[in-house]
Order: structure tokens, then sequence, then C-alpha cells
């Protein structure tokens, strides 16, 4: 687990890094705000499949026009039998590419992944970490409000544990790899936190 863990790190590392490095310099001709907090609206519609990997939650913060810092968090809790609690999270970086016009934003990244869920009838537990290279596009329909969607390659790590079972699956360490948010439709809001200035 920890040489695996290392080896996960230092691909991220390295795929931030190449990105950075081959990115574009040409800037977003309206200035993007510094916050970026979204919700995935086709995970949210009662007809739709729900999808844990969505990342319910998703929040970015814009160093400039061309680099952001990512955050995305996903929890879900149940005292029913058949419930239990799931808790997963990603961080990463991803760089902006315009497009059409200000319209338009398509960017490219990478995140670190990793997910706990436990389930209330069992004593069975999956534990998960990962790296997920992704691909997206934003489209901004006001100055303030935006819908994109994003496209992610997960190469993860999993450990299934479960003392009661004497199946050897049920006690294992895996790696898979697998596309992910295929479907994820993200609403988002942008914004600006004002600073209050220091008192004389």
């Amino acid at each position: 687990m920890n040489n695996l863990f290392k080896i996960i790190i230092t691909t991220a590392v390295f795929a931030v890094a190449s990105i950075a490095v081959v990115a574009q310099t040409t800037p977003l001709k309206a200035q993007l705000y510094k916050n970026e907090l979204g919700i995935d609206v086709a995970n949210v519609i009662t007809f739709l499949a729900k999808r844990n990997e969505s990342y319910l939650l998703m929040y970015k913060y814009y160093m400039s026009d061309k680099n952001a810092l990512r955050l995305g968090v996903n929890f879900d809790y149940g005292t029913a039998t058949g419930d239990g609690t799931y808790v997963a999270g990603r961080i990463g970086y991803q760089h902006n590419f315009p497009l059409i016009k200000d319209k338009w934003l398509m960017y490219i990244g990478a995140d670190l992944t990793g997910f706990s869920t436990s389930s209330n009838f069992q004593k069975n537990t999956i534990r998960r970490i990962g790296v997920a290279p992704i691909v997206g596009v934003n489209y901004f329909f006001s100055k303030s409000f935006s819908l994109s969607t994003e496209l992610s390659f997960n190469f993860m790590y999993t450990e299934y544990r479960n003392p009661d079972s004497f199946d050897a699956d049920a006690n294992a360490d895996v790696f898979d790899a697998n596309l992910g948010s295929v479907g994820m439709i993200v609403l988002s809001y942008h914004f600006d936190v004002p600073f209050r200035k220091p008192k004389k």
C-alpha cells in the first residue's frame, strides 16, 4: 500500500507539472471570478440514476484566468439497515483554454481522489485512493453562471475488507482503471469574496 501510494502521488505530481509546462498562455478575454461553486444537477434530478462518483459539490479557486485549484466532496449517510456511510473527495489542478469568445472554456487537469464506505448491515468496508486526469468544458450563459461537464480517467487502488466473510474476494487489494464522470452536468455560480478593509 505504501509503495503504491507513492507511485500514485508521483504520477499525479508529474501529470500536473507536465500540464503546467505545455499549457497555453493566452488569457481569457473576460476576467474570471476567483471562486466557483457547483453542483451536479444531473445527479440531483430524481428520475436520473444516482452516481456517487459525481462529487455532488464542487469548488474551484481561480489563481488566474489560466490556472485553478479544484476540490470535490460527496457525503451520504443513513441509519436504515440497508444504508451506511459514504465519504468521497478529490483535490487537484486544472488549466484553462479559451475557446469561442467569452462563452466557452475548455480545461484539462488532474485530481487525487479517494473514498471510504461502510455498511450498517455488515462489517464490510471499502477504501479507495487514486489519480484521475480530466478533460472538460464550461459554457458561460452569464457572467456569474455556467454549465460544465467533464470526463475523468480513473486509476485506483482499492481495499475490500469484510472480517465476517471467508470469500477471498471480500478481503482483497485490487487495482483498476475506468472512465468516470460520464453524464455529469454541473451548474456553477461564479463569484468574488469581498475583503474587509482593516480598521485603523
